[in-house]
């Protein structure tokens, strides 16, 4: 059976290995329009950073290695220009002529491209980060042009990540971030955690702000925004989304979505049942609500690529999924995620409820204990868990990936309430920020107490409430709240007489906490409007957190 895979890299590199390991007999043959068949895409910005400073540990697997070990054929430095499904073969392009190749299955891994804007086309001094040639022609452009000042369009993963190593390089670096928010997956409410880091490390963040124009002037790139900022700088990174590289299969007749991607069912089968598609171009579901989406990670095509294998070998595996599990080094900082977040939610008719924690990576009383910034969504009706956030210096992977392993259980606030993990006071606690969060959501839904968001406290009349802080004289005199009274919860129980029961109460502490013991001496004294501030003072502070361009 002869099996013409299109595109390398983390998708297509996988096919062509696992199908020689289960079959000997195959005729494989890899097709990459680049150079490089398999290498680590992820690493670049580290590379351009001098993170990385073997450029040789970025290639995984050599076109020669592919040959040689595995005997896959591989067409480098070739493009695919057209599938005939009819005469099943691929019309090719080395360079030196058109040629065709047939195949009995075909799998495409084309990945996606990134989206250039035409006001930024052909433009000196603006690049993407897409493959290794890239990240060798910023290096070179800000060696030859003496760079010391750079622009980076877009606060996704990349984006942040080409502007920590800019830094990191030594450049000044300005973010220019059309939405209010860096990092789309997570909620505003945690993003605002990396805005101050951005800013804390010198990288000036523009919100809301739009790209319009770029000129060239002189040695110089004027990037022009549409609220009227123009900044003048050495150097411009587009960061600012991808699309599906699906010309081949759309000129060929198969199904794609309305944004351009390849759709296929849980075997990952196109519409043509001798074509298989995974990888960044492919339309998958996701397991938590049944739901389609585009994934553009690793991970998830590694997977695909085994369920592909089996599939086109006559087995009858299914893909479950991916729920976009992802994390990213921002300067001192973990920023992770699984599932959906409240933005997304807020579409739908889901009743969905969300919980703030700070909690310790590990025993506080244990040397280099980090603050672990955690979001928990959960479904109220059913207890489901739909999506988490966790932002700290360490221990945010494990939080999100034990998350990640209930999610795909479909698992509950329950589940995570009684999660046992391992426990020393170098690694953890003994109840842990995931056992605290499925305790927090527990306490809501069983009815123990009322909590209001931090965003939400506008809402509340201050005539009619009384802004309770239980917090120690001291911890008030180096952060002090405005409109609150400050009684310490140790003399909650003294002083229920100075409040009214007939005013909605708002209880804030440190992180939490207090809020929710002194909400429950409240309310089994009789005061019955009372609610805990999620996340207290802490949540409180970072949301008030004003970021700089």
């Amino acid at each position: 059976m002869k099996v013409m895979i299109i595109g390398g890299v983390a998708g297509g590199a996988a096919c062509a290995t696992r199908l020689r390991r289960l079959d000997e007999n195959l005729d494989i043959t890899i097709v990459e329009r680049g150079e490089y068949l398999s290498f680590a895409n992820c690493g670049l910005p580290y590379y351009v950073g001098d993170v990385i400073n073997n450029r040789n540990s970025l290639f995984v697997a050599t076109a020669a290695l592919f040959k040689q070990r595995f005997n896959i054929n591989v067409l480098n430095k070739t493009n695919a220009i057209k599938i005939d499904r009819e005469k099943k073969e691929v019309l090719l392009d080395a360079g030196n002529g058109i040629f065709s190749q047939k195949y009995d299955k075909l799998i495409l891994s084309p990945g996606a491209t990134p989206f250039i804007p035409e006001c930024a086309k052909g433009k000196k001094g603006v690049f993407t980060i897409r493959n290794v040639p890239d990240a060798d022609n910023v290096l070179s452009y800000i060696k030859n042009k003496q760079v010391s000042h750079a622009v980076v369009v877009g606060g996704g993963f990349i984006g942040l990540e080409m502007a920590e190593n800019l830094r990191h390089k030594g450049l000044d670096v300005d973010l220019v971030e059309g939405a209010s928010q860096v990092m789309a997956p997570l909620d505003q409410d945690m993003a605002q955690y990396l805005h101050k880091e951005l800013n804390d490390n010198g990288i000036r963040v523009h919100l809301n702000t739009m790209l319009d124009d770029i000129i060239n002037e002189d040695d110089k790139v004027i990037l022009k925004t549409k609220c009227g900022k123009e900044i003048r700088t050495d150097l411009v990174i587009l960061s600012i989304g991808i699309k599906p590289e699906s010309e081949l299969a759309r000129d060929c007749g198969l199904e794609l979505s309305d944004k351009g991607y390849i759709v296929v069912d849980e075997h990952m089968q196109t519409s043509d049942k001798d074509i298989y598609a995974l990888g960044d171009a492919s339309y998958i579901k996701e397991p938590i609500l049944g739901n389609r989406a585009s994934v553009a990670l690793a991970g998830p095509a590694t997977k695909q690529a085994r369920v592909v294998c089996s599939n086109v070998l006559g087995g009858n595996e299914s893909y479950e999924g991916a729920m976009g599990g992802s994390i990213a080094k921002i300067f001192s900082l973990q920023s992770s995620s699984i599932g959906y977040n409240a933005k997304t939610l807020s579409q739908t008719d889901i009743d969905f409820e969300e919980i703030y924690l700070h909690s310790p990576s590990h025993a506080s009383y244990y040397p280099q204990s980090n603050m672990i910034h955690f979001k928990l969504i959960y479904d109220k009706k059913s207890r489901r868990l739909l999506g988490a956030q966790a932002i700290g210096a360490d221990g945010c992977d494990k939080r999100i990936e034990i998350v990640s392993s209930y999610l795909s259980m479909k698992g509950s606030i329950d589940d995570l309430a009684f999660h046992e993990q391992i426990y020393a006071p170098p690694y953890g606690s003994a109840k842990d920020v995931v056992n605290f969060a499925g305790f927090v959501a527990q306490n809501i839904e069983d009815g123990l107490f009322e909590q209001v968001k931090v965003c939400d406290l506008d809402k509340f009349n201050k005539d009619e409430c009384i802004f309770l802080d239980v917090r120690t004289a001291m911890e008030v005199d180096t952060m002090k709240l405005d409109n609150f009274v400050n009684i310490d919860l140790n003399m909650l129980r003294d002083n229920l007489d100075k409040l009214d029961k007939n005013k909605t109460i708002l209880v804030t502490c440190a992180i939490g906490l207090r809020g929710y013991i002194a909400c429950r001496i409240l309310k089994e004294h009789g005061f019955n409007h009372v609610y805990n501030i999620a996340g207290g003072a802490a949540s409180m502070k970072i949301h008030d957190y004003k970021v700089k361009a």
